[in-house]
């Protein structure tokens, strides 16, 4: 029996999926390597489930070699195994670990073994936002459309559910973008949208729409203010969002404006305040030191 999500060990990563069977781990015929630990895998399973194996020739999967890197992992309980995928591959190779934890491949060979796991995974569990981003990225690199639609509407419910922070809807819009997951990327946007314009007096990343639209008691004293400076604030949240993502959310918020009857000018805040603001968004180039300015008179 699977152990509970919540019970995860990073001493003994490949109990999560295997649940510690020996005869599953007698079978192992090959390993993912991920900061020096090894979880063992089954070449067939993965030729099966994953396109990226099914298109590979040769002994397993075709083990990895070169670069420095071996062709096998020697463990005195196992003895030798393929090495499958490894983090000592610089990130863009395909057969590369590089930025996932063991802790996030456990959970995507989890799901890999056990699909139905991935509607078992409770959202408010420390960590399980984050793994199903990452083994969303998995999946789709690894060519397993099956689980990376199940990954997919696994998130859409969560983000319809209206629980996700901003920062977490920023991760998945990054995630669903990388994977093509454009329903779920929409919904992301819309969600981070709601979120920006809900939060009145500012939006801390782990702000929800949900949690925001709470704060109606404020909403008399958000008026009175201009807001461009909370505005700012909340507007460079989104910084580590692609320009297409960033665009996106500005044009969700802009057909909310529109909507709004009446002379638009009333809400758009005083030039006083936005020059005051909207510098701290975007730096004036810096100006020439005294010295720089005496060199060049």
């Amino acid at each position: 029996m699977l152990p509970d999500f919540g019970t995860y060990r990073e001493d003994h990563p490949s109990d999560f999926y295997l649940a510690g069977d020996p005869e599953l781990l007698s079978r192992a015929d090959g390993v993912f390597v991920v900061e020096g630990y090894m979880l063992p895998v089954h070449t067939v399973l993965l030729k099966q489930r994953c396109g990226l194996f099914r298109s590979l020739s040769g002994h397993g999967c075709a083990a990895i070699g070169g670069a420095g890197i071996p062709l096998v992992y020697r463990d005195p309980s196992v003895g030798a195994l393929d090495i499958i995928m490894t983090d000592q591959l610089p990130a863009g190779h395909p057969r590369s670990l590089e930025g996932f934890t063991r802790k996030r491949v456990a959970h995507f060979l989890r799901f890999l073994y056990h699909p139905s796991e991935v509607t078992a995974i409770d959202f408010h569990l420390p960590g399980a936002a984050k793994s199903l981003s990452a083994c969303a990225r998995l999946a789709n690199a690894l060519e397993v459309p099956q689980l990376l639609e199940v990954l997919d509407a696994r998130m859409e419910e969560t983000v319809d559910s209206h629980a996700p922070t901003l920062q977490r809807l920023m991760d998945w819009a990054a995630v669903a973008e990388e994977c093509n997951l454009t329903r779920l990327w929409a919904k992301c946007v819309r969600e981070m949208a709601v979120t920006l314009a809900r939060g009145r007096k500012g939006v801390h990343p782990r702000a929800t729409s949900q949690g925001n639209l709470l704060c109606g008691d404020l909403v008399g004293a958000a008026a009175a203010a201009d807001g461009a400076k909370t505005a700012v604030h909340d507007v460079a949240l989104l910084r580590d969002l692609t320009p297409r993502t960033q665009m996106a959310v500005m044009a969700t918020l802009l057909a909310s404006l529109r909507k709004v009857p009446g002379d638009p000018s009333s809400l758009v805040p005083p030039e006083d305040s936005l020059a005051a603001a909207l510098p701290e968004l975007v730096p004036a180039p810096d100006s020439p030191t005294s010295s720089e300015a005496m060199a060049r008179s």
